[in-house]
């Protein structure tokens, strides 16, 4: 590959990076173990630590979850209807893409702005169909394995937050 071949197909080069980069994002949001998704709720976390009141907000946050977690070892029905429940969304927006290409085919919509519109639609849909695999992919020990971290995480929120408190309670002590 000589470097002219490069200069002249730089704009190929750079679309099959920029699709190279979403693959491997949605191969990795695809697992179970997601490093990005753990990853945005590490910096969730430390972002919380600041003060006693966003530590509450996420271990609600995380015990509301781990609670559906519970639900869906607990019992198939809430599994199913959750499974469920994400199909349908990603049918009604993969339906809203298409009526909206067709309003702009038919010229109801702008022409260039339907097909932007259409296509940022169908990446909602891919992202929730997204979701819904990784979702379908839970069985009880993927399940139980998800719930031992999130215990794990509350655990370290709530030693944090208690950290947290016993320093405001201790230059509280000091100063009075």
């Amino acid at each position: 590959m000589s470097l002219a071949w490069v200069v002249q197909h730089w704009p190929d080069l750079v679309v099959a990076t920029v699709l190279a980069a979403v693959l491997a994002v949605l191969v990795d949001l695809l697992r179970v173990s997601s490093r990005l998704r753990e990853s945005g709720r590490w910096v969730k976390d430390k972002l919380a630590e600041g003060s006693v009141a966003e530590l509450n907000r996420r271990i609600v946050e995380q015990e509301k979850y781990r609670a559906t977690l519970q639900s869906y070892l607990g019992s198939d029905k809430a599994f199913y209807v959750a499974i469920l429940r994400s199909l349908a969304g990603t049918l009604l927006f993969m339906c809203i893409a298409g009526t909206v290409l067709i309003c702009g085919r038919l010229g109801a919509i702008a022409f260039p702005v339907a097909e932007f519109m259409s296509l940022g639609v169908l990446a909602v849909a891919i992202v929730a169909g997204i979701s819904t695999l990784q979702l379908g992919s839970f069985d009880a020990s993927t399940l139980s394995k998800l719930i031992r971290s999130y215990d794990a995480e509350l655990l370290r929120l709530k030693e944090a937050r208690s950290n947290l408190q016993n320093r405001h309670n201790i230059v509280r002590w000091v100063f009075t």
